[in-house]
């Protein structure tokens, strides 16, 4: 009998970014190179995906909806063998109190994947293996997933899209109100969708996104992680083909020749401005960049110069500004939607705040 190895990843987030084409190819070019070299290489016959396959919950867009297809289906006809299991995530379903209106759904047609919206359980190998869709308030799935918490029995396994506390959900934002960690006793060991950063504690794992995002992603590393069922080893092969997000400060950029520039490429740039430039100085750097194709370019600005009077602050549109911040930060909300819903939160005290003034 061969040890089983399970490819473990999460949060893929297809449509991610307003649909863009960008991301949309840097998607697929993971599962169609990156993943596809690692199912060769460790001969895996067994991948799960623990949710959020798609970003949007609410539409999806019909250009990702055939990038999608066309990735499931270059997978039934060139590796037959190797079996997707995929189960649901919060953004995957439509509904927020029941999971049966799913965007995942579609893939079902496939006879290499299976959709998991519902408790399932399975034996590998002699281990017991149980997994866990999207858990929704007052459901069945709840009621199970606290007694199977609270009972006797114990699993080797457990796969699931868990809001957990004291896990990142930011860097440096925590999860207050998850379940508790000390609830998931009964799993020897527990690997989990929903947070993107990787992170571990005790027999826990957050698989966090396979490739970087947004900068919430600036420096954790991402990848795909190989579960040996038998001998309870993880492996983790660190995904080093998609873009990151690079911080440069302007003198960096200044001094950087040909080469360097060239190796900033395809990836998500953000200069940092920590001292008095010319406005010549600032031009080159701008233009020395605009010779690399690169996704995104940003600045972050943390030079004050001191001899510069601060202006008044012209507040008496703060009204209108909200309204729009809002529309703004709830399309976030697709996207990130922690963050959007604390500046939210503080949009709406600061305009409180003035509207008493």
């Amino acid at each position: 009998m061969s040890n089983h190895k399970i490819a473990l990843i999460s949060d893929i987030h297809f449509g991610v970014k307003g649909n863009s084409e960008t991301y949309l190819k840097i998607i697929q070019d993971f599962f169609l190179k990156t993943l596809k070299e690692v199912i060769e290489v460790r001969d895996i016959k067994d991948v799960r995906i623990l949710g959020d396959l798609f970003d949007c919950r609410n539409h999806i867009n019909v250009r990702t909806i055939n990038v999608v297809l066309e990735i499931f289906d270059w997978y039934e006809k060139n590796m037959p063998d190797v079996a997707f299991k995929i189960l649901l995530g919060n953004h995957d379903i439509y509904f927020k109190n029941r999971v049966d209106v799913n965007s995942v759904s579609m893939l079902a047609k496939f006879n290499n994947v299976e959709i998991i919206s519902e408790i399932t359980e399975e034996t590998i190998n002699g281990k017991s293996v149980i997994t866990y869709p999207w858990i929704v308030d007052e459901s069945t799935t709840e009621s199970l997933f606290k007694s199977h918490c609270s009972g006797k029995k114990k699993w080797d396994l457990c796969l699931g899209h868990f809001e957990i506390r004291g896990f990142e959900m930011t860097r440096g934002n925590p999860d207050i109100a998850g379940v508790e960690q000390g609830q998931f006793k009964n799993y020897g060991r527990v690997f989990t969708g929903h947070y993107h950063l990787r992170n571990t504690n005790n027999q826990i794992s957050y698989l966090g996104c396979p490739y970087e995002l947004t900068w919430n992603d600036y420096q954790d590393e991402k990848g795909i992680h190989i579960y040996n069922v038998d001998s309870g080893e993880t492996e983790f092969i660190p995904n080093n083909d998609s873009p990151k997000h690079i911080r440069l400060s302007a003198d960096k950029i200044l001094e950087a020749d040909a080469k360097t520039l060239k190796s900033l490429a395809h990836n998500t740039i953000k200069i940092i401005i920590d001292k008095k430039y010319s406005e010549d100085e600032l031009n080159m750097v701008y233009n020395k960049l605009s010779s690399v194709d690169i996704i995104n370019l940003d600045t972050e600005n943390n030079y004050i110069d001191e001899d510069v009077e601060a202006e008044d602050v012209d507040i008496s549109n703060l009204s209108n500004a909200l309204v729009f911040l809002n529309e703004y930060v709830m399309d976030l909300t697709l996207e990130e939607e922690i963050v959007a819903e604390e500046a939210l939160k503080y949009l709406k005290e600061i305009h409180s705040i003035v509207e008493e003034r």
